[in-house]
């Protein structure tokens, strides 16, 4: 029970205790009002009134069900846990509050039950005092005594109850107090001022629960030996103003939380700092810049070439204080930045929008969690209702409105800056993302800083804007960085060279850079080595000059340096690193290495952990011999812990202008000409994966631990989003691997796939992870089985088609995993691979009617029906139905066993009906025609029903007005519409509409073949085949007609049956008032005999008697039409 119910609860018996006893008392100390007076001055009327209120309020707790303590199968002999134990007295505390409530409802009755009898016998506007004097007259006296007494009691024992409710919780609050500053330390939200409150009151709180406690008299019950309901009553406020303040402050922890990711601070940390003394024209007093962060709006636009300088340059105004005290100028009433750096090297999470967006709505809430309301409403309740469950991954629609709502506020009076690097490293359109920050930049709230190439697409769009190129502005940056990292080599000083011919050598550097930082990087980098060398000027001169100026050229004259011996492995190291979807960790590199020695390394490698040392020397080695092969290309940085190591260590392309230049047709032909046998880089990745799996320990409490570096913080755990966890993030990775190796090497990857299963389990056994399961019965295996379902591996899965337990084990069937990830995480369309996926689990028997909780729709059928051709509120979804019709999904489900009649939860339709409406969609293109046609024949065949009734739940405007058209032409009442799925059919081929405009005739010629295949193959009553025969006639040409109509002579006979025959009912001789009578229903071949009302009937016969078609002129069935009626 929640502690504000078991407040009220207790506040309620409080106050009618204190009511009933100022009532019955004898005495003036016993039993005071809230206000200290007794109830002698009331009338008769307001004291029932009162009694009658309290009444209800008592009775609706007394309602309240506590639910048993739940057993767990196989547990009962265990001792009980004190969280356990703890719980139970909770669950009692809880029945005996409401017995409390139950028993002082019986007693509530009883004094109204009293108070009736007063009324009636005397004036009801009388003062109670002056009835008080003769109760005991009117009453017996043991009944009062008695009641007395039970109210004492009751006193006693809620006060109890009220000060160990208030107790625990005030303990509990200040126990998750101290949890919350935890958190908002570390994610350094700005919530100072309600921890205070929330620490205010719960001292407050304390000092009421103190007031409250008072030593017990065995001689009788005083006035301080129970709560006054006034005073309950002010802390149950107190205790929900504290609560609530509690419930933000956790909403706005699980906000933020969800909007984090692992590699969000990454680029920036590995973004070189400015070098001493440069990029300070930026802040000058005629620089732009300046004067666009003092008071200009809009976007200010930093362009500059490739390896300029840009990142580190919006690095340094991010973090310089002088940026803060120029946009304090714009903003005097406060101001938020936010910044986020795209990286084309990196994650998804790091080139891709929603990134961008979940950064900048992180670092906006972190300043300004009181936004979190309004710009992400339904998340914001979520979370406060259910906490950590009611953060479910954001989508890339929702992260846009959210922003959308900042920048639109009318009401904040805090401003916005935005900075954000390297916009040409987006991995979508860019024209879109230019669009995006043009649409932002015109709040005017808000100004972004942007930076990128100056590419045509970010000219034409900010060429207009405030900017400045980086390359006409670093002249003497360079000059200073060139002669900086030259001076401070020891053996320069000593060089033969005067201080003129330094200048004039350093000045040749910057002349060739052109601007381009990372070129002097390189350049100088160079130039010390041979200093270190012995070089002569003359040496250094020479070297200068071999160095090309352009990047691309000298990229390759470095790997042009490289060693022979070390070609192929130099080959193959790019490519994995070309190949990685972000940066690998160093100890990948290592295990890529044992390849060439020999293939099965990963498979054969046994599952065991290895030393500290070890790896140590091994991780020194490689990062050794990756600096030689790359000649300093590829570099080893800090980045974060992966999968748990400590050691977190990545191995990244020197720029991202390398990795361009590696990309390259000449590049990627000079690579493979150094490889004397073929190379799988996704092969030699995941191999390396495997082989990190077996080496490592995914258990928790490191600290215990001897071997800290190889032990992972986590585990794996099992959520309704999957598996996740430092384990389940490395197998989603190499199955992921595994889905894009080379065809000739699908045997080695299943190979590898087969083993890293069995090593997970092995893991297991041995006690190196942890598997936090939702489930009983939630075997480890899953761990590699579910990332191959949800990564589409089809070929793997139809590898297994002879294993039965394969598919077998799952907790949450295959099917519906595919349909949940295909529906959630594309929402347009399925891809080929998820498509392939579908069809396979499908054919290998998978049952698409299973229900399973966590779908909305309860199977998985209905799930993708709802979502792919359901009219709902916004219609057919046109895109995802062309797609799903063209691969053939829809089909596959229906010839593996799909349920064409079945029906979502508050839907209206039949999946048949669905897709048989959706043939009215606007979206039905001549692309998909064909294929809606084909698949209709597979609808009918699998037993679509034209018979079923629609009901308006959740229908489209467009299906609604059909069906009120249709209940409106067959004559029922529009407030409870109940038509037949071919009757809303034959309604909308009526609506006109349909066939205007440019594609009319194409649109009939196709609802026209629809007809057709409804003849060739639906079931359909007489009564149905009258109805379709006539809107054909209204509806289609005569030409079109002719042939409709003959198919349905052909398919559908009337003549070979009665239409319909009625027999006129006859009333029983005991019928009631109502009247009962039976009737007998013969039509098509089939009698009915049912009992009704005789108003039952008559409306019965009206309904079958409207519905009726005329019969043909020569036919035996029904002559006359009569409209039965009762009186």
């Amino acid at each position: 029970m929640e502690p504000l119910t078991a407040l009220s609860i207790a506040t309620a018996v409080c106050q009618f205790v204190q009511f009933a006893g100022s009532l019955i008392s004898t005495t003036s100390e016993v039993f005071r009002s809230a206000q200290g007076a007794s109830a002698d001055n009331l009338h008769l009327d307001d004291i029932y009134s009162k009694l009658h209120t309290l009444s209800g309020t008592l009775e609706n707790h007394a309602a309240i069900v506590i639910p048993p303590e739940k057993e767990v199968p196989g547990r009962s002999d265990r001792v009980p846990s004190q969280k356990k134990l703890a719980a139970e007295a909770a669950r009692q505390r809880a029945a005996a509050l409401v017995q409390l409530s139950a028993d002082s409802k019986a007693d509530c009755a009883e004094l109204l039950g009293l108070l009736q009898k007063l009324t009636v016998s005397g004036d009801k506007h009388k003062l109670w005092r002056s009835v008080k004097v003769g109760l005991r007259t009117v009453w017996d006296a043991s009944k009062i005594t008695a009641l007395e007494t039970r109210l004492e009691r009751t006193q006693r024992a809620i006060s109890v109850h009220l000060t160990v409710i208030l107790s625990d919780q005030v303990s509990a609050l200040d126990k998750h107090l101290k949890t919350l500053r935890i958190e908002n330390s570390r994610l350094h939200l700005d919530q100072a001022s309600k921890m205070d409150k929330v620490s205010q009151g719960i001292a407050d709180l304390k000092l009421d629960l103190q007031s409250t406690h008072a030593p017990r008299h065995d001689d009788g019950i005083t006035q301080r030996d129970f709560i006054p309901p006034d005073v309950a009553e002010r802390i149950t406020s107190s205790l929900a103003s504290i609560i609530s303040v509690e419930l933000d402050v956790s909403a706005e922890q699980a906000v933020l939380r969800s909007l984090n990711f692992e590699q969000r601070p990454f680029r920036e940390d590995n973004i070189a700092n400015a070098y001493e003394s440069t990029f300070q024209w930026i802040y000058q007093d005629d620089s732009p810049f300046r004067k666009w962060l003092q008071s200009e709006q809009g976007i200010f636009w930093v362009s500059g070439k490739a390896g300029s300088g840009k990142s580190t340059l919006i690095k340094l105004i991010i973090h310089d204080p002088r940026t803060e005290r120029l946009l304090a100028e714009w903003a005097p009433n406060g101001f938020a930045t936010a910044s986020h750096y795209f990286w084309s090297t990196g994650t998804d999470m790091q080139k891709s929008q929603k990134g961008l967006l979940q950064t900048l709505l992180y670092d906006i809430f972190q300043s300004c969690p009181e936004l979190m309301s309004s710009a992400c409403p339904k998340r914001w309740a979520d979370s406060r209702k259910l906490g950590v469950k009611g953060t479910n991954p954001w989508t890339t629609l929702e992260l846009t409105a959210a922003l959308n709502r900042v920048a639109a506020a009318d009401k904040v009076s805090r401003k916005f800056c935005f900075f954000i690097d390297g916009l040409d490293e987006y991995n979508g359109d860019h024209l879109d993302l230019c669009e995006l920050m043009q649409s932002l930049s015109l709040s005017k709230n808000l100004k972004l800083c942007i930076s990128s190439r100056p590419w045509n697409v970010f000219e034409d769009a900010f060429g207009r804007d405030s900017k400045f190129y980086m390359q006409d502005l670093t002249r003497d940056d360079i000059f200073r960085y060139a002669s900086g990292r030259l001076r401070s080599h020891p053996r320069w000083s000593l060089l033969d060279l005067g201080e003129y011919a330094q200048q004039n050598f350093i000045d040749e550097i910057r002349e060739r850079a052109e601007g381009v930082f990372l070129w002097v990087f390189l350049v100088t980098k160079s130039l010390r080595d041979g200093l270190t060398n012995e070089d002569t000027i003359k040496d250094l001169h020479k070297r200068l000059e071999m160095l090309p100026t352009d990047l691309g050229h000298l990229f390759q004259h470095m790997l042009n340096k490289v060693d022979p011996l070390y070609h192929e492995r130099m080959a193959r190291t790019l490519l994995v690193a070309l190949f990685s979807l972000e940066p690998l960790q160093v100890d990948f590199y290592t295990y890529v290495d044992e390849e060439e020695r020999n293939e099965d390394y990963a498979i054969r490698l046994p599952v065991k952990p290895r030393s500290s040392e070890d790896l140590k020397k091994q991780r020194s080695q490689t990062e050794r011999r990756i600096n030689a092969r790359s000649q300093g290309l590829l570099e080893v940085r800090p980045h974060g812990a992966h999968w748990g190591r400590r050691d977190g260590e990545v191995v990244e392309f020197l720029h991202r202008t390398v990795r361009d230049f590696l990309c390259t047709k000449d590049m990627a032909q000079f690579m493979t000409a150094k490889l004397t046998k073929s190379f799988d880089p996704a092969l030699a990745i995941a191999r390396a994966g495997a082989a990190i799996v077996k080496s490592t320990s995914f258990i928790s409490q490191m600290s215990h631990l001897n071997d800290p570096d190889t032990i992972a913080l986590a585990g794996v755990a099992r959520t309704s989003h999957g598996i996740t966890g430092d384990l389940a993030d490395i197998v989603s990775m190499i199955v992921e691997l595994a889905s894009q190796v080379e065809s000739q090497n699908l045997l080695h990857a299943a190979r590898l796939l087969d083993s890293l299963e069995a090593a997970v389990e092995a893991l297991f056994d041995a006690g190196r992870i942890r598997f936090h399961c939702n489930s009983r019965t939630c075997p480890i295996k899953l761990v590699v089985r579910e990332r191959v379902i949800r990564s589409s591996l089809t070929w793997y899965v139809k590898d297994k088609a002879n294993d039965s337990n394969y598919l077998g084990d799952f907790v949450a069937p295959p099917l519906h995993i595919i349909v949940k990830d295909a529906l959630e995480i594309d929402l347009l369309s399925p891809t080929d691979k998820v498509s392939e996926m579908l069809i396979t689990v499908l054919e290998q028997g998978q049952d698409p009617n299973k229900r399973y909780k966590p779908l909305p729709e309860s199977t998985p059928w209905l799930a993708f029906t709802c979502r792919t051709f359901h009219c709902s509120t916004s219609g057919c979804n046109g895109p995802r139905l062309r797609r799903a019709l063209a691969r053939g999904i829809v089909s596959a489900f229906l010839r593996n066993g799909a349920d064409p009649n079945a029906t979502p939860p508050r839907s209206g339709l039949t999946a048949f009906a669905m897709y048989l409406m959706s043939a009215f969609s606007r979206h039905m293109g001549p692309a998909v025609m064909n294929d809606y046609l084909q698949t209709l024949d597979d609808f009918l065949l699998a037993g679509g029903d034209l018979d079923t009734k629609i009901t308006p739940l959740n229908l489209s405007k467009r299906v609604k007005g059909i069906l009120r058209a249709t209940s409106s032409h067959w004559g029922y009442d529009k407030e409870d519409v109940d038509a037949t799925v071919m009757e809303c059919f034959c309604q909308g081929l009526r609506v006109r509409g349909h066939f205007e405009g440019a594609d009319g005739p194409r649109r009939l010629f196709f609802l026209a073949s629809v007809t057709k295949r409804l003849l060739m193959h639906g079931k359909m009553d007489a009564y149905h085949v009258e109805l379709l025969g006539t809107t054909i006639r209204t509806t289609f040409s005569d030409e079109v007609e002719e042939e409709l109509l003959e198919l349905l002579q052909r398919h559908f006979d009337p003549r070979r049956e009665s239409v319909l025959d009625i027999t006129p009912p006859t009333v029983s001789p005991d019928a009631d008032k109502a009247g009962w009578g039976t009737f007998r229903l013969s039509t098509h071949g089939t009698t009915f005999t049912s009992p009704l009302t005789v108003d039952e009937l008559a409306n019965s016969f009206n309904q079958l008697l409207r519905r009726s078609p005329a019969p043909p002129e020569d036919s035996t069935g029904l002559e006359t039409a009569s409209v039965w009626s009762v009186d």
